[in-house]
């Protein structure tokens, strides 16, 4: 994945240990923040996230607030069910530890809040054997190195909540592990996430600084040149979600790269107290609003490698209490509560979830009684992967429309330039299948990572925009370093949407193209590109991906049943326009199969450099919307 990362000069490169930490010792002393750092003494353990002093002001809200208390108890019951599990051995799968890394992080989080609340030596025991078993592995995978940042985190926590119960024997053996598994091998060959604008630099800045805090005292000078070097650089993946907050990677990777971000600035903040201040930008704090949005009644808008079901998201937590917003809980709260009163749903056995105690911790500094709906409807945010996000209201069947420009080009993005996802009913008709398993396609020899024109990444259906509900010109791809701003939005009540320049992302296909969509007047969506092609004129395939059963009506009308209910797919222009559906299915064996998928849509052929019309409208309820219907003429004219 070296493509994904800013490299840094060749002549810092880290040949060596020694001379490493002289290179970064010198970097970070020079940098502004080093020059401002005050009294480096550190604070007592527990000294992260959760210090000491919380305990008691937790243990009065748990008191007090019965939603906190069932939280509080599903967190030790699920402490007691990992007794039982065996420690994780050290098995890679293909290229990551990460699965395993990931696991050892939820236990010792699940165990060490477990004893520190109940005296039960069974957690410390347990929490103490796992930190150790880490210890006795022979690298954490340091090729791969989100593996090691999350081992790391791991072990930092346990020793720095467990720290005055643990043998002294155990301390050195957990120090040394941090140290030599975790801190040096972040000095030797990893510039790739460095500097990186993405994920990769929030949750290995995070990892390393939370080991260096954890175990400061045996080394201060590496460890202080390590957490100052994660202040500095883990600014820069924070510049991604400028200007307001829109994620170019999308909700599931905001809420992995956040959540750790904000690990670091509540660890930093606990450690420092108001001595010092974190690297924060306005529009990383404000990106809740953002993930709030990204959420329909029926799911994630799951663009780039998004999933579309629902997830508890700890960075939520944070940025609620962070930026006093709680509304932006509004789905985390009910989400929370259904984790908590199931008995299956957050398994001892795995890695999910594995960020729930510090999601509980952000959450109790709230009034969990608080959590009102919000008073937005619509939102729209500008940057690398610009978004537009709207709903007729905040009930479970409501409409729902999610729509992008920017870039294939952006990390982990796909060519979904111009795509949307709708939801009506209580059921989702425009779908995006989002992410692909990434081990099955490197088992495959599939370069994935590389994202150039004519990279292998866009061989795959689910990466390219034959199987986006997105426009197809001439059965080719979109322009992968092409970028299209929204260039308008609207957000009231009688009409909520976005207009995108696509013309960008279809360079030397389209002289012309924008992207027109809306909930209009509540009731139903419409959406109209305005095309001119080059001169000498273009096939253009309109059509969105849907799991509903479909029935043609006619030539240009088409009615979709899912769950019961009905919605009505009909062209407005051109009018010779046919409806057809086309295959979702990948034609070699490795690519997932999309079971139950169809694109429905029309392909139509337009004539060179002449101004020429799409317009769909998607009726919820299975009644057609006429076309000299006021609403929609509103629309046309917007």
């Amino acid at each position: 994945m070296e493509h994904l990362y800013s490299i840094l000069s060749r002549d810092l490169l880290f040949l060596a240990r020694p001379l490493a930490l002289a290179v970064l010792i010198c970097q970070v002393s020079t940098s502004a923040q080093a020059e401002q750092n005050p009294d480096q003494t550190m604070p007592t353990h527990p000294r992260l996230i959760f210090p000491a002093s919380d305990e008691a002001s937790l243990e009065r809200k748990l008191a007090a607030d019965p939603f906190l208390a069932n939280i509080h108890d599903r967190i030790v019951k699920v402490a007691e069910a990992q007794l039982e599990l065996p420690h994780p051995k050290r098995i890679v799968e293909g290229r990551r530890l990460l699965r395993v890394s990931r696991t050892y992080l939820k236990r010792i989080l699940f165990q060490a809040y477990a004893y520190r609340m109940t005296d039960d030596k069974r957690f410390l025991e347990y929490a103490e054997g796992a930190m150790l078993a880490a210890a006795d592995f022979e690298d954490w995978n340091p090729s791969h190195f989100l593996d090691t940042a999350e081992m790391t985190a791991a072990l930092a926590f346990g020793y720095d909540w467990l720290h005055d119960e643990l043998s002294d024997a155990s301390r050195e053996r957990i120090r040394k592990a941090i140290t030599e598994l975790g801190l040096r091998p972040s000095l030797q060959g990893q510039e790739k996430w460095m500097q990186a604008k993405t994920n990769w630099n929030q949750v290995c800045h995070t990892g390393m600084a939370l080991g260096a805090w954890a175990i400061y005292e045996t080394d201060p000078e590496l460890c202080q040149a390590i957490i100052d070097r994660a202040n500095k650089y883990i600014i820069i993946p924070q510049q991604a979600y400028d200007p307001d907050g829109a994620y170019p990677e999308g909700a599931m990777y905001w809420a992995y790269g956040t959540s750790f971000n904000a690990i670091f600035i509540d660890a930093f903040e606990s450690v420092y107290g108001d001595k010092r201040q974190a690297n924060i930008t306005d529009s990383f704090l404000k990106s809740g609003d953002y993930f709030l949005h990204a959420q329909g009644p029926n799911g994630f808008f799951n663009y780039a490698d998004g999933r579309e079901r629902v997830f508890m998201a700890a960075a939520a937590y944070w940025t609620a209490q962070a930026s006093d917003s709680p509304e932006q809980l509004y789905y985390q709260k009910p989400l929370m509560k259904s984790l908590v009163e199931s008995d299956t749903l957050i398994s001892p056995d795995d890695h999910s979830l594995r960020l729930f105690v510090p999601a509980f911790l952000w959450l109790s500094r709230l009034d969990s009684t608080d959590i009102k709906k919000p008073a937005a409807l619509s939102w729209t945010g500008d940057g690398l992967n610009p978004v537009s996000l709207h709903r007729s209201s905040w009930s479970d069947d409501a409409l729902y429309l999610g729509i992008k420009g920017g870039s294939p080009y952006v990390n982990h993005g796909h060519m979904d330039v111009g795509s949307f996802v709708i939801d009506a009913l209580g059921e989702r008709w425009a779908i995006d299948l989002g992410a692909h398993d990434y081990h099955t396609l490197e088992s495959a020899n599939i370069d994935i990572w590389e994202r150039d024109q004519a990279s292998e990444r866009w061989t795959i259906m689910r990466y390219n925009n034959r199987l986006h509900n997105t426009l197809v010109v001439d059965d080719e791809l979109q322009k992968v370093h092409g970028h299209s701003p929204i260039v308008d939005s609207v957000a009231i009540d009688a009409l909520r949407g976005a207009k995108i320049d696509l013309q960008p992302v279809y360079q030397g296909q389209l002289d012309h193209a924008i992207r027109k969509a809306a909930i209009v007047d509540g009731r139903y969506f419409a959406f109209e590109d305005e095309i001119v092609p080059t001169e000498d004129g273009s096939e253009v395939r309109w059509a969105i991906l849907t799991k509903a059963e479909i029935r043609i009506e006619n030539s240009s009308t088409v009615i979709l049943k899912q769950g019961g209910k009905r919605l009505t797919f009909q062209i407005a222009t051109p009018s010779d326009a046919k409806i057809e559906t086309f295959s979702a299915q990948p034609e070699n064996d490795f690519e997932d199969k999309n079971p139950g998928a169809t694109l429905i849509g029309f392909k139509t052929n337009l004539p060179g450099e002449t101004r020429s019309k799409l317009t769909v409208i998607l009726a919820p309820g299975g009644e057609p919307i006429q076309t000299d219907d006021p609403s929609f003429q509103r629309f046309l004219d917007w």
